[in-house]
């Protein structure tokens, strides 16, 4: 798994006690089901037992990897947000130059990350390098292809005087019915016909 949230991280926490206290009820049952009986039984529970003990703490050291897993990923996660928050700022302080410089280093760690990749051709679009925007808008919808994503890919079509391919790219992301912002698709899609 790549990302788990920490609902997630809750759940497989709550599920493996879940499994390990029907593990121990179970071998309650079986131990006093086989105490009642005499013999060559009582040394098979004790056995039991110790089988059911020994699977109970595997299952519960995966549980605990499981969960240090999601806490790095959770840390790691909140140490890429933090830095795209700074490079919003500095982009909504008018400082694109010094936000593409905090991207770029994230980038190198983070190749595929979709939101990353997205705000860097935010930044290379208000920078003017349509052509980078372009790319990096292209490889952000190869991860996760989101409406807002093809919005923003047609506004660096529309920059770079692509009109045709930002109509197809609005065309494509107009079927997303969970965008919350149509009009801004329909609005970059009147953009393209009138500066054609």
């Amino acid at each position: 798994v790549l990302f788990r949230s920490k609902l997630g991280t809750m759940i497989d926490h709550f599920l493996c006690s879940a499994i390990i206290e029907n593990i121990s009820n179970s071998c309650q049952i079986i131990f006093y089901k086989l105490s009642a009986s005499k013999g060559k039984v009582m040394t098979l529970s004790g056995r039991l037992s110790q089988a059911i003990l020994f699977i109970s703490l595997y299952i519960l050291a995966s549980c605990q990897t499981l969960t240090k897993q999601d806490q790095k990923q959770n840390r790691e996660d909140e140490i890429v947000n933090t830095q795209m928050e700074i490079a919003q700022k500095q982009l909504d302080t008018g400082k694109p130059a010094l936000a593409l410089q905090t991207l770029k280093e994230l980038k190198r760690t983070h190749p595929n990350h979709a939101e990353l990749l997205n705000l860097l051709g935010i930044v290379y679009l208000s920078l003017k390098n349509n052509q980078k925007s372009i790319e990096m808008f292209l490889k952000s919808l190869e991860v996760d292809r989101k409406a807002g994503v093809q919005l923003n890919l047609s506004s660096a079509y529309i920059e770079n005087g692509q009109f045709y391919k930002a109509r197809q790219t609005i065309r494509t992301a107009i079927k997303d019915k969970n965008y919350r912002y149509p009009e801004r698709l329909l609005h970059n899609f009147a953009l393209s016909l009138e500066k054609e």
